[in-house]
């Protein structure tokens, strides 16, 4: 049990680690780019980085099938719930709420993360 919960974890830090080395380079794209960045760039940038993640770990950190299903549907619900509480915290902070901090990006951000993940890790 305690090593599917910290498979389960690590399966949630990757796209939360992924997501912030995104908001990084977020500044660096073109403005026409950047208008966009909600509806294209978020589940883009989510496949893109899980493909990177793969490069490091390629095996898959829950074994079990039907676990994997479950990390599917649990993960990008949770990643996007998360990435919300973290925008409001930044506007209670009075600072601009970044890009990937609503709910509907962080979501499809982790579930093509995932979606990759799931598919194509050995």
């Amino acid at each position: 049990m305690l090593d599917w919960l910290l498979a389960f974890l690590l399966e949630f830090i990757l796209p939360v680690v992924a997501e912030f080395l995104c908001e990084a380079l977020l500044p660096f794209l073109p403005s026409c780019v950047y208008r966009f960045r909600l509806l294209l760039l978020a589940p883009l940038a989510g496949a893109g980085f899980a493909g990177v993640s793969l490069l490091v770990l390629p095996h898959p950190l829950i074994r079990d099938s039907a676990d994997r299903l479950l990390a599917v549907g649990l993960i990008p619900l949770l990643f996007g719930l998360f990435m919300t509480a973290m925008g409001f915290v930044q506007i209670r902070l009075d600072r601009p709420r970044p890009a990937f901090q609503y709910f509907l990006p962080s979501f499809a951000f982790a579930l093509l993360f995932v979606l990759v993940r799931f598919r194509f890790a050995s």
